[in-house]
């Protein structure tokens, strides 16, 4: 497909882009991810700008930070995949390529499966796992693919008398977050994470799930974001005593049984963790596979100060 005449790239700066017709693009395109949505970015970056084809024809939004004279492009916390939207033609996809990789010393990118490595070819490209799972038949037809361990687990969650309600806010939530956190998180991650639940908590498409025991002490919680036919599973956590257990499985058994036969797909976003994995694929979650785009061409030795610019 030739390159329509008078259309080419142009890079946007934040206070350049029409937020309307942006989210206009994003919403109506086949690839469409909320990650990618106006204000989703506004949430969890510092700064992003875009590179836009055409008369907002294809659109490209772009992460980026300046830290010791290195501009580079960074993927957000709380952020999958972003790309192009909508998935344009190979050759144009060349175009987004070589304009990005002229702006930026170091890109650490992760897109959607639409984009063609052959059409990076200055770029290195690995795989990433997501797992999603469709709601579109009742949960007896549902459990059926579900794994041994995992009806196993969602028994003992019974027999433990776990239930789940949504009656966290957002600060709870993050307070113990942070009270079971096994590895050590940037403070800012919280503040993003909570920043996201009052934002859509307010707007009606973020749910909070928590499991209890009997005695009310909380065990587990999931956040859960819809956007359009997905669900995302955000963000979750379990207490020593909520392993042992199983209180996890009771949250996101509970969330099909309420959503199955809803058409919708919940994304359980994946992980190359092969534990958690185990636990998205138990409930019968399909693998998709998804980019991780990294370019560079820094000095090898300031490339070896990536992790400290947390590239």
């Amino acid at each position: 497909m030739p390159v329509e005449k008078n259309e080419n790239i142009k890079w946007l700066r934040h206070d350049e882009i029409d937020f309307l017709r942006w989210d206009q693009i994003i919403e109506s395109s086949s690839n469409c991810r909320v990650y990618a949505c106006t204000w989703y970015l506004d949430l969890v970056t510092e700064k992003w700008d875009a590179l836009v084809w055409g008369d907002y024809k294809y659109l490209m939004p772009v992460p980026n930070r300046k830290k010791w004279g290195i501009r580079y492009v960074y993927q957000p916390y709380f952020t999958q995949q972003l790309g192009i939207y909508p998935s344009p033609p190979g050759n144009i996809q060349q175009e987004f390529a070589v304009k990005l990789s002229e702006s930026f010393g170091y890109i650490n990118y992760q897109a959607g499966n639409s984009l063609l490595p052959e059409k990076f070819p200055a770029y290195n490209f690995s795989t990433r796992r997501n797992r999603s799972l469709s709601l579109n038949t009742d949960y007896d037809t549902l459990v059926r693919d579900f794994s041994e361990n995992t009806v196993r687990n969602i028994r003992k969650a019974g027999q433990n008398r776990i239930f789940v309600k949504q009656d966290l806010n957002a600060g709870e939530y993050v307070r113990l977050k942070k009270k079971v956190g096994r590895v050590n998180v940037p403070e800012e991650t919280f503040r993003i994470l909570e920043n996201l639940m009052n934002y859509t908590k307010e707007k009606g498409t973020g749910r909070i799930y928590s499991a209890k025991a009997p005695d009310g002490e909380i065990a587990a919680g999931a956040f859960f974001l819809f956007h359009k036919a997905r669900v995302y599973y955000l963000n979750a956590f379990s207490t020593e005593a909520g392993m042992v257990n199983a209180s996890a499985f009771a949250i996101v058994d509970s969330f099909c049984r309420e959503f199955t036969g809803s058409g919708l797909i919940l994304d359980f976003e994946g992980s190359e963790i092969e534990g958690i994995d185990r636990f998205y694929k138990g409930f019968g979650a399909k693998e998709d596979l998804y980019w991780l785009l990294s370019y560079s061409r820094i000095p090898f030795f300031i490339f070896q100060l990536k992790k400290k610019l947390h590239l």
